[in-house]
């Protein structure tokens, strides 16, 4: 029996009540779906991991999405098409002419607005939050329609057996590192950007190499142990470098490092000897260039007692690396700012280089992103954009980054300025 215009005032507002109750449910089933699988995964691992209930039951429902997914469909279905057959019975009846293309038209523009749209964006924005609200009522409801999901999930599981698909195979949540890299970059905006590059470094050290964090053998103090002590004491105190290389006679043949702060405290304790001398010296080991700095750290347990001597495949000595280095490399620019004057910062976004500081010093001193995995030094990245060595000053934009090349000694780049563009 059909409620006509005839009918009772209780009558009427009771399928109102009904009408408006179905459209809930419906906006309800649009919602949850769009909440439980818009949560965030790594967000529910943390929540999981310290026993939160509503998580856990998420992480459970989540575990079988065909199950889930049938359970919300089975029920916005159901909702839908209730509400959809009392709005056009009602129609229907009392205006025969064209009541049931009214009752379509204005039933569709009220589900597509607030059974679906509505819903489903709030949904989006909040997903966590709601989800920790719509889980029990789903789980009410998945008790309620377990026979119905059952056979849904059975019918659904054999068509895609036929695919060689699985609904029960859930997507691994390990991320890639270039992945963890992308979600530092986006989802990290609110950490200071030398957080930020510090972390994007630990996760680079995978792919870097020992000469993209080595001390170039230009910037190494190199010392003849056969010297004469008044000479290599003078080298001593004139140098700024932070550490020596001693060898004997020819490169061929090194003796081991010294860190200036030892060899003062050793000058001032005593009178400098050949023999004390020799017994400060740290012993180094031999890495090929080429070589990545994972390696070389788990391999030689992150140099904390020796150094490592960067050679090419024919033994030249190529670099030094050192735990500072890798320090520098990990924590960043600030922890060495003015690096025997390479960097010299002009404002927050421009900085004057030295031609051979590394790209990676420049991205972490005006916190962008040159790219890494081509030349070293930021004068080999400009010459590689060029594809030539310029003859004179020049401007190359790299990225959001205007570099300029200011000076040019013996056909090397040897003086740059560096500025960020916003």
């Amino acid at each position: 029996m059909f409620v006509t215009r005839s009918a009772g005032g209780s009558l009427m507002v009771i399928l109102i009540l009904v009408i408006f109750l179905l459209l809930c449910f419906s906006a309800f089933f649009s919602g949850s779906e769009t909440a439980m699988m818009a949560i965030n995964r790594y967000q529910l691992s943390v929540a999981v991991s310290e026993r939160d209930a509503p998580a856990q039951l998420i992480d459970k429902l989540l575990s079988t999405p065909e199950k889930l997914i049938g359970m919300i469909l089975v029920g916005n279905m159901i909702m839908n098409n209730m509400a959809m057959t009392l709005v056009t019975s009602y129609f229907s009846n009392n205006y025969p002419e064209w009541g049931i293309a009214l009752a379509f038209v204005l039933l569709t523009l009220f589900q597509l607005v607030f059974c679906e749209v509505l819903p489903k964006t709030i949904a989006a924005a909040y997903s966590f939050q709601l989800s920790r609200v719509l889980v029990y009522p789903l789980r009410i409801v998945m008790t309620l329609l377990s026979p119905v999901v059952f056979l849904l999930s059975c019918v659904t599981n054999a068509l895609l057996s036929c695919f060689g698909l699985s609904a029960s195979q859930r997507k691994a949540a390990d991320l890639t590192v270039d992945e963890l890299k992308g979600l530092v970059r986006l989802g990290g905006r609110e950490l200071p950007n030398k957080n930020r590059h510090m972390l994007l470094n630990i996760l680079d050290i995978e792919s870097v190499f020992v000469e993209d964090v080595m001390l170039p053998k230009q910037q190494m103090l190199l010392i003849n142990i056969a010297d004469s002590l008044s000479d290599i004491q003078s080298q001593l105190m004139s140098s700024e470098c932070r550490h020596a290389l001693f060898y004997r006679h020819d490169l061929d043949s090194i003796q081991g490092v010294l860190s200036l702060r030892r060899s003062y405290k050793l000058m001032a304790d005593s009178k400098l000897s050949y023999h004390r001398l020799q017994r400060s010296l740290d012993s180094v080991c031999y890495v090929p260039v080429g070589s990545l700095l994972s390696t070389q750290l788990s391999k030689y347990d992150g140099y904390r007692k020796s150094y490592g001597v960067v050679v090419d495949e024919y033994g030249k000595l190529m670099g030094l690396l050192t735990q500072h280095e890798i320090s520098r490399f990990v924590v960043g620019y600030w922890i060495d700012p003015d690096r025997f004057g390479q960097i010299t910062s002009v404002s927050p976004s421009e900085v004057h280089v030295m031609g051979d500081v590394s790209v990676r010093s420049v991205n972490q001193a005006l916190a962008v992103e040159m790219p890494t995995s081509g030349p070293v030094t930021l004068s080999g990245l400009v010459i590689e954009h060029l594809e030539c060595l310029p003859d004179g000053p020049v401007s190359v934009k790299l990225d959001n980054v205007m570099v300029e090349v200011v000076e040019i000694n013996e056909n090397l780049i040897a003086y740059l300025k560096v500025v960020r563009v916003t």
